[in-house]
């Protein structure tokens, strides 16, 4: 017997989201569900996952994510268009390159804020002591 697939639970806090169907299909799906043991809503999330699956975590989503808070946030002088550039540059790259330099720039970038974070707080006066 093949393995049950794991599917995110649905419960009552997930989204809903009313749909027509077309005649007949409800009766198709119903007799799906039953036939692989779950519920008709099980059914058409698992049928769902199989068309929409989640986008796999990646350095390069990573990175994309990074540039776009900073851009947003005003933290660097970067635009769009330059986070575009850079991220069509990756692309490029060989499969086997790609991930680990999208990691090594986004760890840059996360290890450059650290530093900035660093300097800030040495150059705030020291906090009053109670002792």
């Amino acid at each position: 017997m093949p393995e049950k697939e794991e599917i995110m639970s649905t419960g009552r806090e997930s989204d809903k989201f009313m749909l027509r169907l077309p005649d007949g299909m409800r009766d198709r799906i119903k007799a799906a569900a039953e036939g692989s043991g779950r519920s008709m809503n099980a059914e058409i999330v698992a049928t769902l996952n199989e068309k929409y699956p989640a986008e796999e975590p990646s350095y390069r989503n990573l990175l994309s994510m990074t540039l776009d808070f900073l851009i947003v946030e005003g933290l660097t002088d970067k635009t769009t268009d330059d986070k575009e550039e850079l991220l069509a540059r990756l692309d490029n790259l060989p499969a086997e390159l790609r991930e680990d330099t999208a990691g090594r720039l986004t760890k840059g970038i996360i290890d450059g804020l650290k530093a900035k974070v660093d300097e800030f707080e040495r150059s705030q006066p020291a906090p009053f002591s109670d002792d």
